[in-house]
């Protein structure tokens, strides 16, 4: 095909845009018909079109850090990735026992959930606990527990509300008759008012002795409230984890029908959910709102409802036509795909823009309907179809690259370019053929903005160059962050919850995994990673062996024997008038010590104003006492029985030939290769601070995996397909340009645009602080390519009025005003992604419809500025 910029010629092109002309002419009816048939079609196959959230398969697989994650996940092979539930009420001991419930009655969720684990629940962890303890943790309590033996024994023998009554008598003599009390003594009865106060509010709070007592188990505070589920994902569905997510919910609904707690979901399933609710909507509103801003657009530019009802017609149908051949090529779509129908929404008339306002043009000069038709398509044909190929160019640019997230939408986007071409050179002509359109009348007045350009060309061009030099500077500074969890609301329950998780060193999604040669090799990495800045803990499966076990062991014993025995034979518990009277005494024994003076009054007064609260907000019959009573006293014959348990169990060293099975494959693998488990000392929600974590860690050992690293390497390939993306457009298209325009002059000027627009983009997304990410990344490669179609049609349209020997100027032809309908169409339509709740989707559309308007600037303000200065050169 040769297009030498003598558009009229005779060409082999000429003759291709004729017989598509003369199909359209001849067989307006048949056309139509077939065009309908087609729809049906496509809009059964579209019924079939499925969408996959799974984020697998965004980069290429064989990438380094993608090699390496596969080969850590077949050594220590997972369940998956589970949803997890924080559970927060009152108290840590009631959040314990509402987790348990909770767990098992979610267990037999089979139909939606394949697996529940409590974090460090393990039967293991819970016999040694205090071996697990810190030593000097150990020796505190042992002291505590001498000093408080004597008030314990009280309790013990009677763990009631009769009980604390006497307890508080105790208490009182000995201060009044001067002894001196352990400091244990305050710390219980502050327990005891704050567990009163709570429950006077309505609060299911539960006095934890062990806290009171001074045993604090950090690692399980950590992981108090943390239910983790493993759902069973139909990716083939529009919502795969939904019937997992619906499960988790009414199981916690059910356990927790009669308390005051509350449950926060997250986890890469509800993540992935949310995200796709969120691109899922977002894209479907924007389609919508998008067609409405398109049909407005006509209105006000062509102002023929003819032209307007037939290029909405075309739309419509290349809609259904482009999601069928989606149906047919891909399947199946993902989170940045299903933005295709607003690219083709926004793309789709603006060939049919240029053919019909030529046509109109023509008309209006006296040229017959349908010598204006066909004349309009062998006129515009040829740019159409090179803009069809450019801007197919950009959409696939990314196919080479490793990154293939945007392929899918690349290849569909390229499919609907083709679509457009069909329907603009054979449907469009077809529909004008039977609803003929007013000619455009002709007008005199030159055009301000061509009458401004021919007055300052120069001055233009120096502004631009100026603008650009500054752009440019400015452009350095652009960021490129693909850090999933900033695509989404930080506001929403899922991200707020994550964060939360990463705060948690014991839970931390930032944790980097090492797959070390053997357990020799995973001692000295931890070793060496431990002195990493950054770095709170590296673990290895020694962890799971205590350290100085002889001294601990020693001090567990002096625990259990520092305990009150027993007694005998237990008291029979209070009945409801016991309990009340021993609530009334125990609050007029406290009222009485309040005037006392030292350094228990104000814990009695405390204890004194949580008891007369609960009697005057709870009342004092059966029920509330009972439950104040278990409240008080309930945790301590539990700790004491755990205590003596403990003291059993720690009668010989643990190893690691001790450790269960289930708990070993997750550190040792059947080859000898030893897991190390790397906790940040940090929240790690910043890339730049993953970056450097990971950073840090991989130069001790560069086989680390996990979060930080996927987030740092994909970032480096989607930088380094960013450019490759570039440079491929760039090329391809300039080689097209050179083989069909054979003017290098032609290729530079069309050029020129592209490259001013991509700079002063970037520079745009640095001012309005956009960073680059997996979605939006596409957009200077998509500008090259949907560019370049505006200065095609500029430079095309120059040279046929320059070939016509006239005073006009191509600001002055219909290409001007098409240029700038079309342009302003297709950034309308693609700003409608900014409503879209998914941060990829919303930046992708306000880049675009930015990078959009200024080609629009380039490619209507500076290209007639060069052409113009070119003119006068060649005159002179």
């Amino acid at each position: 095909m040769d297009w030498d910029g003598t558009m009229g010629s005779r060409t082999n092109g000429r003759i291709f845009f004729l017989i598509c002309a003369k199909i359209a002419q001849r067989w307006p009816w048949i056309t139509l018909a077939v065009a309908l048939v087609l729809t049906a079609a496509a809009g059964y196959a579209t019924s079939r079109l499925t969408i996959n959230t799974s984020t697998q398969g965004i980069i290429a697989r064989n990438v380094e850090f993608l090699r390496t994650a596969r080969e850590y996940e077949r050594v220590f092979p997972t369940r998956g990735r589970p949803i997890i539930a924080i559970i927060d009420t009152p108290s840590e001991a009631r959040t314990r026992k509402l987790v348990e419930r909770f767990a098992e009655k979610l267990r037999n969720r089979k139909e939606a959930i394949s697996g529940v684990e409590i974090p460090g629940s393990e039967e293991f962890f819970h016999r040694n606990a205090l071996l697990f303890a810190n030593t000097e943790q150990l020796r505190a309590f042992r002291q505590r527990i001498d000093n408080a033996g004597p008030l314990l024994s009280v309790l013990l023998a009677d763990p009631n509300l009769r009980g604390v009554s006497t307890l508080v008598k105790r208490i009182g003599r000995a201060a009044a008759a001067g002894r001196t009390l352990p400091p244990e003594v305050n710390s219980i009865l502050g327990a005891m008012a704050n567990t009163t106060a709570a429950r006077a509010d309505g609060g299911e709070q539960v006095l934890s002795w062990s806290s009171a007592l001074g045993l604090e188990d950090r690692g399980r505070q950590e992981t108090a409230g943390i239910v983790l589920a493993y759902p069973h994902l139909d990716h083939s569905s529009l919502d795969p984890a939904q019937p997992s997510l619906a499960a988790v919910r009414s199981t916690f609904a059910e356990v927790a029908a009669d308390g005051d707690a509350s449950m926060r979901l997250t986890g890469e399933p509800v993540l992935r959910e949310q995200e796709l609710d969120a691109a899922f909507s977002g894209a479907l509103y924007a389609s919508l709102l998008s067609f409405v801003l398109v049909a407005l657009t006509l209105m006000i530019g062509i102002r023929s409802w003819r032209v307007i009802l037939a290029l909405l017609a075309t739309l419509i149908i290349g809609s259904i036509w482009t999601s069928g051949l989606a149906a047919i090529t891909v399947r199946e779509l993902n989170l940045i795909s299903l933005a295709f129908m607003v690219l083709f929404v926004g793309l789709g008339v603006d060939f049919g823009t240029h053919l019909a306002l030529r046509q109109m043009e023509l008309a209006g000069r006296g040229v017959d309907t349908s010598d204006a038709t066909r004349r309009a398509i062998t006129g515009e044909g040829p740019a159409i179809l090179l803009s069809v190929i450019c801007a197919s160019i950009g959409f696939l640019s990314f196919l080479p690259t490793d990154y293939l997230g945007l392929a899918e939408l690349g290849i569909i986007s390229a499919l609907g370019m083709l679509v457009a071409a069909v329907i603009t050179l054979i449907l469009l002509p077809a529909l004008l053929t039977l609803m003929p359109p007013q000619a455009a009348p002709l007008t005199e007045r030159r055009g301000r903005l061509a009458g401004f350009i021919q007055g300052h060309a120069g001055m233009t061009l120096v502004v631009a160059a100026l603008v650009t030099l500054g752009a440019g500077a400015l452009a350095t500074q652009i960021r490129i962050d693909v850090n999933p969890l900033h695509l989404q609301d930080p506001d929403t329950e899922a991200v707020r919850a994550y964060r939360d998780l990463a705060s948690r060193p014991q839970l931390s999604p930032y944790a980097l995994n090492i797959a070390a040669p053997n357990l020799g090799a995973a001692r000295d990495l931890v070793r060496r990673l431990e002195v990493v800045p950054g770095v709170q803990e590296a673990r290895s499966i020694d962890d799971l062996v205590p350290e100085d076990q002889d001294e601990k062991r020693s001090l567990i014993s002096a625990i259990a024997r520092g305990l009150p025995n027993p007694p005998g034979s237990a008291q029979q518990k209070p009945d409801s008038a016991e309990l009340r009277q021993s609530f009334d005494e125990l609050h007029r024994n406290v009222e009485q010590l309040t005037r006392q003076d030292g350094t228990l009054a104000a814990s009695f007064d405390a204890l004194a104003n949580a008891l007369e609260s609960f009697a005057a907000k709870r009342g004092t019959n059966e029920p509330a006492l009972r439950a104040l009573d278990a409240a008080l006293t309930g945790s301590l014959p539990e700790l004491a029985g755990s205590l003596r348990q403990a003291a059993t169990s720690a009668r010989q060293n643990i190893t690691i030939d001790d450790v269960p099975y289930e708990l070993k494959r997750e550190w040792l693998a059947s080859d000898g290769r030893a897991r190390v488990r790397v906790l940040p000392t940090d929240n790690l929600t910043n890339t730049e601070d993953l970056k450097a974590f990971a950073q840090r860690v991989q130069a001790v050992a560069p086989d680390a995996t996990g979060v930080p690293v996927t987030v740092t390497e994909a970032a480096e390939v989607v930088r380094y397909s960013f450019l490759e993306a570039i440079a491929i457009t760039a090329v391809a298209i300039a080689i097209i340009l050179a083989i069909l325009r054979r003017r290098l002059s032609d290729v530079i000027l069309i050029m020129i645009p592209l490259v001013l627009a991509a700079v002063w983009t970037v520079a745009g997304a640095v001012l309005l602080g956009l960073p680059f990410n997996f979605a939006n990344i596409i957009v200077i490669p998509l500008l090259l390519g949907l560019g370049v179609a505006s200065s095609i049609h500029v430079v095309v349209r120059a040279r046929d009025v320059a070939s016509q020997q006239t005073a006009d100027t191509v600001l002055e032809t219909s290409t001007a005003g098409a240029v700038l309908l079309t342009d302003a169409n297709t950034a309308g339509a693609f700003v409608t992604l900014a409503i879209s709740a998914h941060r990829g989707l919303s930046s992708m559309g306000i880049l675009l419809g930015l990078s959009i308007m200024l080609s629009l600037a380039a490619s209507l303000i500076v290209l007639p500025a060069i052409l113009e200065f070119m003119s006068r050169r060649a005159a002179r």
